[in-house]
């Protein structure tokens, strides 16, 4: 449909990285494309070649390749992006929690609405995922609520888009709501920031000394190191063989020239 109404341009992923809670299959959007009778720019051979060099590296990582995910009608109900249910199911399993994901993706909406809908994008889509996930470990409904979703609530990141729930705001016992403009409530950062820098910084050291510690942008200050390991998928390939122990005979046909190696 969004090919038909007009769309030139999209955010695909190559085929083995695609899918599930990733992005589409680049392979998948421009097969469609065609079928439509659209014109598409993009090389398939050249698409075969990258996908084969992600599939050969999750064979060698052992990590899952992507894979369509099934319809999850959910999606509409706790619209909690991809990337964020794929690092949440990778907490959950640190903490041997991963079976209380159905719990927990059930709360979110609840939370939300009681949240006043606040748009699912950072900071508060974490915001709304660890209250949820809270609520479900711990048993009991904001029995803890961090000071981050506190000042939510109390306005310091702006007016709520609709009302609290009274279920929260009894639990909460807010205090010191935010009437002026947000804002207000913020040490003048730039100036400062400017000041410590020197004259010789950049708009953009400034922001990175505004959005990160010092200790993680010390390395950026580093000459950048020379760079001259190269590789090959063959070479790959014979150092995968390598590691391979119940592997005993090997015949390949690589580029025109077969070799084989037996153990």
């Amino acid at each position: 449909m969004s090919i038909q109404s007009g769309f030139s341009h999209c955010y695909p992923a190559s085929e083995p990285l695609a899918n599930g809670a990733s992005l589409p299959a680049t392979e998948d959007i421009a097969e469609r494309a065609r079928k439509l009778v659209f014109v598409v720019s993009v090389n398939a051979q050249v698409l075969k070649e990258i996908s084969g060099y992600f599939r050969w590296l999750c064979e060698r990582e052992n990590k899952p390749c992507g894979k369509v995910a099934k319809y999850d009608p959910a999606l509409y109900e706790h619209q909690i992006p991809g990337g964020m249910i794929s690092n949440l199911q990778y907490q959950l399993q640190t903490m041997k929690l991963e079976h209380r994901l159905p719990e927990i993706l059930e709360e979110v909406p609840r939370v939300r609405r009681d949240l006043g809908y606040p748009i699912v994008v950072s900071p508060f889509a974490q915001y709304v995922v660890t209250q949820a996930t809270l609520n479900v470990v711990q048993g009991e409904r904001y029995k803890t609520i961090p000071e981050e979703i506190r000042k939510y609530a109390m306005g310091y990141y702006g007016r709520v888009a609709a009302p609290l729930s009274d279920e929260f705001l009894d639990r909460a016992k807010l205090t010191n709501t935010v009437t002026e403009r947000p804002g207000e409530h913020l040490a003048p950062a730039v100036a400062r920031l400017r000041s410590e820098l020197g004259a010789a910084a950049r708009d953009e050291d400034v922001l990175l000394a505004a959005f990160y510690d010092r200790k993680l942008l010390e390395p950026l200050k580093k000459p950048v190191p020379e760079y001259s390991f190269r590789t090959s998928p063959l070479r790959e390939l014979v150092a995968w063989l390598g590691q391979r122990r119940e592997i005993e005979h090997v015949h390949i046909r690589f580029a025109g020239t077969e070799m084989t190696f037996s153990a």
